[in-house]
């Protein structure tokens, strides 16, 4: 017991270092299991623990790190460094940008959840009609994007390259066209186009193509791209209530767009699907 004593002698038993950290008798015996920060002595006869002062700045600093949401392996990556103030800089920057992710991923969860509150009482009244989509050529270029959200960067490679043609900078119309069978997380089979009057020679990566008449579903979405999911949905039902199967892609053509108007609210797209 004297040995116990004087190995202990100097350093603070767990109830004190509790108050002092203001840590949980709880959390520093599971922050002991997890390896974040281990006592300086442990009574061999009866496991209790004992911290010395200097671990006290450690013990903030993980009370610190866990009130801003660092995980328990990221606390136990940080506490070792922390006397470099760079590493601990880049570590607390590193999560800060994270955080920021996290706040505009739940701004828009928060949005849709809005719209889906709103759905409950008010049913989308989405335009849909069936007709004939008359023959046209195109200018397109295809490729894969990783989201569909990020579809801009075909845009952004396709219009010089238009224009390198002779088309106009800012098109009056122009669509998107999904090749994939379903929808996709990742890897985007995407190709975007625009009408041109006449069949031009273009070299790859750009085509021209006549696109033959066809009958199509068309749903129209007035307002900004965040319309779109419900409409889609609204032209699903209206294709099985009444019993047309989709015979090709599915495109968005933009009738009024970013292109036309800086006002998302007078956009207007169409949801086509062959059938």
């Amino acid at each position: 017991m004297a040995d116990m004593n004087e190995q202990a002698r100097g350093l603070l038993g767990i109830g004190a270092f509790s108050s002092l950290v203001r840590l949980s008798v709880r959390m520093l015996r599971y922050y002991d299991k997890q390896a974040v920060l281990i006592p300086a002595h442990i009574d061999p006869d009866t496991g209790y623990r004992y911290y010395a002062g200097d671990q006290i700045r450690d013990a903030v600093l993980v009370r610190s790190l866990r009130d801003v949401g660092f995980s328990v392996s990221a606390i136990a990556a940080v506490v070792p460094q922390a006397h470099d103030p760079q590493i601990l800089r880049r570590a607390l920057e590193a999560h800060r940008g994270e955080l920021h992710s996290e706040s505009s991923l739940v701004r828009r969860r928060l949005a849709d959840l809005a719209n889906l509150i709103d759905n409950l009482t008010e049913a989308p009244m989405t335009d849909i009609s069936l007709v004939t989509i008359p023959a046209t050529t195109i200018l397109a270029l295809r490729g894969v994007v990783p989201t569909y959200a990020e579809q801009s960067r075909l845009w952004d490679a396709f219009v010089p390259l238009a224009e390198g043609c002779g088309l106009p900078a800012r098109p009056e119309t122009g669509g998107s066209t999904y090749f994939d069978e379903g929808y996709q997380d990742t890897d985007v089979d995407l190709e975007v186009w625009v009408p041109i009057g006449e069949p031009i020679t273009v070299e790859a990566p750009l085509a021209c193509r006549r696109v033959s008449e066809h009958r199509a579903a068309v749903a129209t979405v007035r307002g900004d791209y965040g319309g779109i999911a419900a409409a889609s949905a609204d032209l699903a039902r209206y294709l099985a209530r009444e019993g047309l199967v989709k015979t090709g892609p599915l495109s968005h053509v933009y009738v009024v767009g970013r292109d036309q108007t800086a006002n998302s609210a007078d956009y207007v797209t169409k949801i086509r699907v062959p059938v």
